[in-house]
């Protein structure tokens, strides 16, 4: 697997602000191209999460076609101030370390 962007969990708060829930790493496998959500381990670098973001918010139509038949909304470029507060916290402008965020 291999990550490919961000999204966040849905929450079951029906008034709740569409992107209100936990950040996610959007997860793609090298052999089949299943995609799948998972959650930000406390060890993964916010610094490379960042940069996954930075790198992953113009999918193609296709993908993007796909992401939309398996429920996954990855966050676009409009959602940065969203991701850095995840990340980061509140008004935080900080760094934070860490491992790498690939997976298995």
């Amino acid at each position: 697997m291999r990550p490919i962007g961000l999204t966040t969990k849905r929450g079951r708060n029906k008034y709740a602000r569409e992107r209100d829930g936990e950040l996610m790493l959007i997860h793609q496998c090298t052999v089949c191209e299943t995609v799948v959500i998972n959650r930000i381990a406390a060890d993964d670098s916010a610094v490379a999460i960042l940069a996954l973001f930075g790198d992953s918010h113009e999918p193609t139509a296709a993908f993007q076609a796909k992401l939309d038949s398996s429920g996954v909304s990855m966050l676009t470029a409009h959602e940065h101030d969203l991701v850095r507060r995840r990340l980061f916290g509140g008004s935080a402008m900080g760094t934070a370390g860490g491992s790498s965020i690939g997976s298995d």
